[in-house]
């Protein structure tokens, strides 16, 4: 008598149209949500290796890249970042992943391909909300590395573009070089001074969720971090589920996820007797 729910459960998920990949794409989702990142990061390398050629690549590896920032393991960060670089064909993936790159060697004191990366992430995106904040780091990049010049040329940007952005007066650069022994080329990136703007501490990545019909990226947040969201302007979203519901769902996709492995293995053993080897 037990064994009927799970038996209805496995031919109804047996008929279900969702693909093995995507089903995978949404039990990683899930985890992220649940800010499982260990198990975000692990999920993210298997499918990045058995799904090379998956439209939701370069998602999985950004889910793979933020988990791998938030556990401050940035050599991961920049190579999950890098890849869905290299894939990425939706605005939103792009965004993100360049941002990505871009923290991921800010975080690793490459400060030379950092500064780059943000600057590139202004010259192709009209974005009024992150650009600041990217330009903002590039000059802390430049100074870091004493590259007084160029932390001036990216401060005369700012001013051009957002003369109003409350990052434009966060550092301030002297105008000629000071004897070295009073300002030596710092090892590390230099601490944000007094004026810098509080609530804008960091360029922030948020993964949006999938549709079926990709929404283009309208929306930009601004909250105490910058925030990329490709989600239609709507009013906020009441929390109708509850915490019980929200891990019966997880529960359930990740049985999802189990059983449509344990048909793919069961087909791949049959194609296995007739002597054909499938493709993985």
């Amino acid at each position: 008598m037990q064994k009927t729910p799970f038996l209805l459960l496995f031919c109804i998920l047996s008929l279900s149209s969702i693909s093995l990949e995507e089903a995978t794409f949404q039990y990683i989702q899930n985890l992220s949500t649940k800010k499982r990142f260990t198990e975000v990061i692990t999920e993210s390398r298997s499918f990045l290796n058995r799904f090379p050629l998956s439209s939701f690549y370069p998602r999985v590896a950004i889910l793979g890249g933020e988990a791998a920032y938030k556990e401050k393991n940035y050599y991961l960060g920049k190579y999950f970042f890098e890849q869905a670089f290299q894939k990425a064909k939706e605005t939103i993936d792009l965004r993100q992943s360049l941002l990505g790159m871009a923290k991921c060697n800010y975080k690793l004191g490459m400060y030379s391909e950092a500064a780059r990366l943000f600057e590139t992430y202004t010259k192709e995106f009209d974005d009024p909300i992150v650009n600041p904040a990217a330009l903002y780091y590039a000059q802390v990049c430049a100074l870091s590395e004493g590259r007084r010049e160029e932390a001036q040329r990216y401060q005369q940007i700012l001013a051009q573009r957002y003369p109003d952005s409350p990052y434009l007066n966060a550092l301030v650069i002297p105008s000629t070089p000071t004897p070295p022994s009073q300002n030596s080329v710092a090892t590390t990136a230099p601490e944000p001074q007094k004026q810098t703007p509080t609530s804008l501490n960091e360029v922030s990545l948020n993964m949006p969720p999938l549709t079926t019909q990709q929404t283009p990226p309208t929306t930009l947040t601004l909250t105490n971090w910058v925030t990329i969201s490709n989600q239609v302007s709507s009013p906020p979203p009441t929390n109708t589920i509850s915490i019980n519901e929200n891990e019966r769902l997880l529960s359930l996709l990740e049985i999802k996820a189990k059983l449509l492995k344990l048909k793919d293995k069961a087909l791949n053993d049959k194609l296995a007797e007739l002597g054909i080897r499938r493709n993985p």
